[in-house]
C-alpha cells in the first residue's frame, strides 16, 4: 500500500489481473487511503491507478465493483491546478459511465485542444 514502486506497477499492469483481482487490490487500496493522511505525490499515484482503473474498465465494458469508489476518490480531490487533470477525468468518466456521452465528447474535445491527444487515443474515448 506504501510502495509507490508497487503502485505503479499495478497500475500499468491491471489488464493481466482479472477483474475480480483488481478490485479486490484497488477496494483495500481506497479503505487504506480514506483512514490514512498521506503525501501529495501518494494521493497522485493513487489518482492515477483510479484513472486507470475507470480506464480499463470502460474500454473493456467491464462493470467493476469499483467504479463508484474510484469516481469519489477522484472527486474528492484538492480543487488545485495540481489535481486539475484528475478533476477533468472524474467529470469524464462520470459522464460516460452515466450515458452522458454528448457531455464526455466536449470534454474529451477540450482535453484535445489543450494537448492531450495521445491520452485520448491510448483512452480509446
Amino acid at each position: 500500500m506504501e510502495n509507490i514502486g508497487a503502485l505503479q506497477l499495478f497500475s500499468d499492469c491491471m489488464k493481466i489481473f482479472s477483474l475480480e483481482q483488481v478490485d479486490y487490490f484497488l477496494g483495500q487500496l481506497l479503505k487504506h487511503y480514506q483512514k490514512n493522511s498521506c503525501s501529495e505525490s501518494m494521493r497522485e499515484r493513487v489518482a492515477i491507478i483510479c484513472n486507470n482503473y475507470l480506464c480499463y474498465c470502460y474500454k473493456q465494458k467491464l462493470d467493476g465493483d469499483n467504479i463508484e469508489a474510484a469516481l469519489d476518490y477522484l472527486a474528492s480531490l484538492e480543487t488545485t491546478t495540481h489535481f486539475l487533470l484528475y478533476q477533468i477525468c472524474h467529470e469524464l468518466y462520470f459522464n460516460l459511465f452515466s450515458g452522458n456521452t454528448e457531455e464526455a465528447a466536449q470534454i474529451k474535445k477540450l482535453l484535445m485542444k489543450c494537448g492531450y491527444q495521445e491520452c485520448m487515443e491510448y483512452w480509446q474515448i
